[in-house]
């Protein structure tokens, strides 16, 4: 029952209603960092983890909305407050759950978490030191974002 050409033309109507979601998703005012058929990145102007989850949850209701779209499922799952992207194999920043985003009550303490495959190609003896260095970068960074946030909030 297998037919190459009818997995070829279904796959080319899947990466053309893929690309239309990533453009919709454009449209609505974010910006794809990385995306394939099981996952998406997006980066977003909100300032803070609960806009941030509101606004997630705006995007997935505007996508599912249209007939395009309706039959794909969304799960919201991770929530960034900074990210250092190289590739989908490394990166790192600090990483709120999403259930605590949509919780305007939690306070999330600032952990970094960092998955990073170039460091295994790293001598042994330079693996920890580049672990600390790039947390430290990112930390540095972090601190930095939240310092030059003033905490005033937009008007209504």
């Amino acid at each position: 029952m297998y037919d190459p050409a009818l997995q070829r033309f279904l796959y080319s109507l899947m990466r053309k209603v893929f690309l239309q979601l990533l453009a919709e998703f454009k449209r609505l005012g974010t910006q794809v960092i990385y995306a394939d058929f099981n996952r998406v990145f997006l980066l977003t102007s909100k300032p803070d983890a609960n806009s941030a989850y509101a606004f997630a949850q705006y995007l997935v209701t505007a996508a599912t909305s249209q007939e395009l779209f309706q039959d794909i499922s969304f799960e919201i799952s991770q929530f960034w407050n900074y990210l250092a992207w190289m590739d989908v194999a490394n990166f790192g920043g600090v990483k709120i759950p999403a259930i605590e985003a949509g919780d305007s009550r939690a306070t999330s303490s600032d952990t970094i978490t960092m998955d990073w495959n170039i460091q295994a190609y790293l001598p042994p003896a330079i693996q920890p030191y580049f672990e600390t260095q790039v947390g430290n970068f990112i930390f540095a960074m972090y601190s930095a974002k939240k310092k030059g946030h003033d905490g005033r909030t937009p008007l209504k």
